[in-house]
């Protein structure tokens, strides 16, 4: 949509630079409307790119407003379209209807183009913007959902805790971007191993927790040790094999979100004293 917004706007300014006889008619103020209008669509393309990379409040804030700049600005291009036409009709027509036409064009791309905005701000405000799993504020949310559906309905969940056995020898020796490759690649690991509806989540630097709803322990003891043979398997590239620790527990009838993640820290803390690379139930 971008592309095609871009060059109906370059069409546009071309049009009227190159015709004297439009310019005689005044026309300055729809060619200052159309510029300021690709300028702020390419400001909103950098600010939302900006938000991807670290969707903060206050970025997004400056993506509602600009996008609602670029709103404004169109709609003023159109009225004053509008005027152009009704006190030029017999000059213009022919003109005048091909530029509404592509004016028309580009509100659409712009209704289409915010509806993206608004849904890349929703996706990017559950997802971690590294490793693309739910970050740690979704993670409660829908764990504290769990535990409520638990306890109304007698339903329960595991909670496998994990995290990356030696991490900051990665860090140290390789940098910290072949570290954010490891994370990005254990999240993907992860993701291809689990079920469909089980909930990724990166709670820290190098935790990662995956919630499986309606799982008893033994089930997702099976799950977890598929996850540590995944990961302990992939060729990771330039840096020796890796492995990971986790800890599993199942939901009781007397917790809570922090007594459940605790004892799956424990659990996994657990694993990590036992020689790390396994699994530990909690």
């Amino acid at each position: 949509e971008l592309f095609i917004a871009g060059s109906i706007l370059t069409i546009l300014i071309t049009s009227y630079i190159n015709n004297p006889e439009i310019m005689d008619y005044d026309h300055k103020e729809q060619i200052n409307n159309i510029k300021a209008l690709e300028q702020s669509w390419r400001e909103l393309q950098l600010l939302l790119d900006d938000y991807h990379l670290s969707p903060t409040e206050q970025r997004k804030n400056l993506v509602l407003i600009k996008s609602e700049e670029v709103w404004v600005i169109t709609n003023e291009s159109v009225l004053n379209t509008q005027r152009i036409a009704e006190g030029n009709i017999s000059y213009f027509k022919y003109f005048t209807a091909g530029f509404i036409l592509n004016l028309l064009a580009i509100i659409v791309i712009l209704f289409i183009f915010k509806k993206r905005i608004y849904d890349d701000l929703k996706v990017s405000a559950i997802h971690d913007p590294l490793t693309k799993a739910f970050n740690r504020r979704y993670f409660n949310e829908y764990m504290n959902n769990e535990i409520l559906r638990g306890q109304r309905k007698n339903k329960v969940f595991c909670l496998i805790m994990l995290d990356i056995d030696h991490f900051k020898n990665v860090n140290d020796t390789y940098g910290h971007n072949k570290g954010d490759y490891v994370l990005a690649t254990l999240a993907k690991i992860v993701g291809e191993s689990i079920r469909r509806y089980d909930v990724l989540s990166r709670i820290g630097g190098e935790e990662f927790t995956i919630l499986l709803p309606d799982t008893r322990i033994n089930n997702a003891f099976d799950l977890a040790e598929r996850v540590r043979i995944s990961v302990q398997e992939y060729p990771f590239e330039g840096i020796p094999p890796l492995t990971i620790s986790l800890g599993v527990v199942e939901l009781k009838n007397d917790d809570d979100s922090a007594s459940i993640l605790e004892r799956a820290d424990q659990a996994m803390y657990k694993a990590k004293n036992s020689g790390r690379n396994r699994t530990e139930k909690g």
